[in-house]
């Protein structure tokens, strides 16, 4: 390639090149193959066809008005190496074809990863795909549950997402469906265990809703394809006509309308997450979709985000199963607690007298994670349990001086506090019947969002009352719910520290 700048002529040769894969690569081999598109464009009008030619870097498909398409281009490319024209570019004729409408509707023809033909081949072409999915599903059940539900999540039910925006879906509805079923199978495996693992009453809504919305973000392909080949489609006739714009007369029209705005897939697909999530909280109780709107919060989402990379961010295989039973809903098989033996509801393993709490266990370890991470702040000195009364044995769990303090200097005690959102106090806190009544005007998901907000302000509140006036310092409460669900004076402060502590995550 020869670049002329500022009167001097620089020559880049091909082995100085950029690295495969740098999007420069694709740009300057577009760049030196146009000349040669354009000579192949004429070749074939003189030899007599009405051609198009779209390319994808490499791969070329030439729409032709006729046969001997592909005899004609291999005599060009013959004629450019005889004449030492050819720029480096050989027609690879073993995977070079050529076929007819009538061909490709009958028996199809892979191109670029999808299956262009009939409803046959189509078919036919998406069962061999699943096929090889369900192989790579069962490998799943070989690995730890932590690395099994993030290549879940994050890789495998991606690998055919593609699809539902190449491959046209009238009549795969069925087929989708085995793709689906196979995936959330898996996802009660790696939850459950055993060769029967249960099925939850809202399985099939919450493994589809994001994580944002307190789901497990695999949604099923039937719900999806049709949305996501309408964008497709919609996006391939705006771009097509700016390149191909003698395949529409000035007078054509699309589908969608010629001035019609240009919507995404994932605008498409909102709308069913919607109307999943609204048929979802028709069906729940207040605390149970306090549940789920806590899981949708950022740190709630976190443990299925993690990469385990060391033994500070590796899961055991029972709180990865503990955490999708508490982000699905699922109770406990038995109808009674073996512990106390009254009834396994909703929040039952936070009201059990008979068992250790998780609130009290999340307590002790996590307020140890926060002062050795502080400690880990250049200037900063943090006292562990400060007592905060000379003759008394009140304490707040910590004491900071310095930058992570409060205010970014002085002296600040933090107190830290896990509230369940499902045991009987938080059933009886104040303010229920009024949220309950905000349910037909708002919806189920705005009145839990609001009885959760005003639950962890009433619990800010009682803290900061218990220690204003008897603490030295400032006083910060710290309120987070057991799902993960964050006060906005702990949001606050957490942004704080994050840009003070040392790797932070």
């Amino acid at each position: 390639m020869v670049i002329a700048s500022n009167g001097e002529i620089h020559t880049l040769h091909a082995s100085d090149g950029v690295y495969q894969g740098d999007p420069l690569a694709g740009l300057l081999f577009c760049v030196g193959v146009r000349p040669v598109l354009e000579q192949l464009l004429d070749f074939l009008k003189a030899r007599g066809f009405n051609a198009h030619v779209l390319c994808y870097l490499d791969d070329w498909t030439i729409f032709a008005d006729r046969g001997g398409i592909l005899e004609a281009v291999r005599e060009f490319f013959d004629e450019l190496r005889t004449n030492n024209a050819h720029r480096g570019l050989e027609l690879n004729l073993t995977k070079s074809w050529e076929r007819s409408g009538e061909q490709l509707l009958e028996t199809g023809q892979e191109l670029l990863g999808s299956m262009i033909g009939g409803p046959e081949a189509r078919r036919a072409f998406l069962l061999r795909k699943i096929g090889e999915q369900t192989e790579c599903l069962q490998h799943l059940e070989q690995l730890h549950k932590q690395d099994a539900q993030l290549l879940l999540r994050r890789s495998v039910q991606l690998q055919l997402r593609h699809l539902q925006r190449l491959l046209p879906s009238e009549g795969l509805d069925d087929v989708w469906t085995l793709l689906d079923d196979a995936y959330h199978h898996s996802l009660r495996l790696i939850r459950d265990g055993g060769a029967r693992p249960r099925r939850g009453a809202h399985d099939s809504t919450l493994f589809q809703l994001p994580l944002r919305l307190g789901g497990l973000g695999v949604p099923k392909h039937q719900l999806i394809a049709p949305h996501a080949r309408a964008a497709m489609e919609q996006s391939s006739f705006f771009l097509l006509r700016e390149v191909l714009p003698s395949l529409w007369p000035d007078h054509a029209v699309s589908s969608d309308g010629d001035e019609a705005q240009f919507t995404p897939q994932a605008k498409r697909v909102e709308f069913e997450y919607k109307r999943l999530d609204d048929a979802l909280m028709e069906k729940l109780s207040l605390e149970e979709a306090q549940t789920v709107v806590a899981n949708g919060d950022r740190l709630g989402s976190t443990c299925l985000q993690t990469f385990p990379i060391d033994a500070r961010t590796t899961l055991s295989d029972r709180q990865v199963q503990v955490t999708l039973h508490n982000r699905t809903l699922l109770r406990a098989a038995a109808p009674l607690c073996p512990d106390c033996t009254l009834p396994n509801s909703h929040g039952h393993d936070d009201d059990c007298g008979d068992r250790p709490h998780r609130r009290t266990v999340r307590h002790d370890n996590s307020k140890n994670l926060f002062v050795a991470a502080l400690r880990r702040v250049k200037g900063v000195r943090v006292n562990a349990e400060p007592r905060i009364e000379e003759q008394s044995m009140r304490r707040t769990d910590w004491r900071v001086h310095g930058s992570a303090a409060a205010g970014g200097g002085g002296d600040t005690d933090y107190d830290i506090t896990f509230v369940s959102l499902t045991n009987l106090s938080a059933r009886r806190a104040p303010g229920r019947a009024e949220h309950l009544l905000l349910v037909n005007r708002l919806g189920m998901r705005a009145a839990a969002t609001k009885r959760l907000h005003a639950y962890l302000d009433a619990k800010a509140k009682h803290k900061s009352q218990y220690y204003n006036g008897a603490v030295p310092t400032a006083f910060v409460p710290l309120v987070f719910s057991l799902e993960g669900a964050t006060h906005a004076q702990a949001q606050a402060t957490l942004k704080q520290w994050r840009s003070l502590i040392p790797s932070f995550s």
